[in-house]
């Protein structure tokens, strides 16, 4: 991150170089009441995404 040296998942200190552990993770989430009504909400994160998605806010 900001052009520094960042390892691989499976080369962190205490992470089994086996590991099938997932680091990305994406889902759709509907809110079903009256304030909430047709609005949909979209998430998307990983360890270290590459790309910050611009008009989207980290909570």
């Amino acid at each position: 991150m900001n052009n520094e040296f960042v390892p691989a998942y499976r080369n962190e200190p205490n992470v089994n170089s086996q590991s099938n552990t997932e680091t990305f993770v994406a889902g759709k989430i509907e809110i079903e009441n009256s304030k909430w009504a047709s609005v949909t909400f979209y998430i998307r994160t990983e360890k270290r995404m590459k790309k910050i998605y611009p008009n989207r806010y980290r909570v």
